[in-house]
């Protein structure tokens, strides 16, 4: 039997994954993946702009691919998209996803973003402008 061992680490206390296991099982990753759909809306986005930073980008034009039968109208998966086929060597394609980027980002206005803080892989639109050039 696991007992719940509180770890003092200067004036916090930290619960070991498995007591946080005991405490809320529905919160552990176990848990999420035995659902039908565990990611959330944006993690395609953001395991796909991680496999870009890797260079894997065939994992990340699949992950994009994936993560616009989620969202078609964030602006965000599209100008991703146009920076993976930039640094594949396609500019007629980086340049066609870079302006539906912006085109999405202008008229809909749909694009990761936090009133406070900046959110990870978040898109702004001057960058948008700078890449279309």
């Amino acid at each position: 039997m696991l007992l719940f061992k509180f770890i003092k680490s200067k004036s916090s206390f930290i619960l070991s994954f498995g007591e946080l296991a005991l405490i809320a099982p529905h919160a552990t990753p176990t848990r999420a993946r035995e659902k039908k759909n565990w990611m959330r809306p944006y993690d395609y986005l953001h395991r796909g702009v991680t496999y870009f930073q890797l260079k894997n980008y065939t994992a990340a034009l699949a992950d994009f691919e994936k993560q616009l039968t989620v969202c078609k109208q964030l602006a965000d998966t599209y100008y991703y998209r146009g920076l993976v086929h930039e640094a594949q060597g396609s500019p007629a394609k980086a340049k066609e996803y870079l302006q539906q980027a912006y085109e999405k980002y202008t008229s809909t206005g749909f694009h990761c973003t936090d009133p406070y803080s900046v959110t990870p892989d978040q898109v702004f639109l001057l960058e948008i402008e700078r890449k279309r050039k």
